[in-house]
């Protein structure tokens, strides 16, 4: 296998490892041990294979999961889909969501 595959196959990893642990903490650190790489060598490495910093792509599929809840699940209430989405506050939330896919969560829904 040579490097380029190794590294697409470690940053694969971590994107998956991403995607089913979103209720947790995630760290360059940690991350970076599950992809087996010094934290400043994988972070280039995130960046360049992803077009995205590692906190942006987090919070690009904690946003895309909050978006699925505001469209499938409407009992829920706008409040606890940004708390579960890791925001503190729901102005945060808001704002956030509201650059990436360019309408508020409210208005979304």
């Amino acid at each position: 296998m040579s490097n380029t595959e190794q590294n697409q196959d470690s940053i694969s990893l971590v994107c998956d490892f991403i995607a089913h642990n979103l209720d947790q903490e995630m760290s360059l650190e940690s991350l970076s041990e599950v992809a087996g790489f010094s934290k400043y060598h994988f972070h280039r490495l995130f960046q360049a294979r992803m077009g995205l910093s590692l906190y942006e792509f987090v919070q690009l599929s904690r946003l895309k999961r909050a978006s699925y809840k505001l469209a499938f699940h409407p009992q829920d209430r706008i409040i606890d889909i940004a708390l579960e989405a890791g925001f503190e506050r729901p102005e945060a939330f808001s704002k956030a969501f509201k650059r990436r896919f360019g309408q508020s969560p409210s208005g979304f829904r």
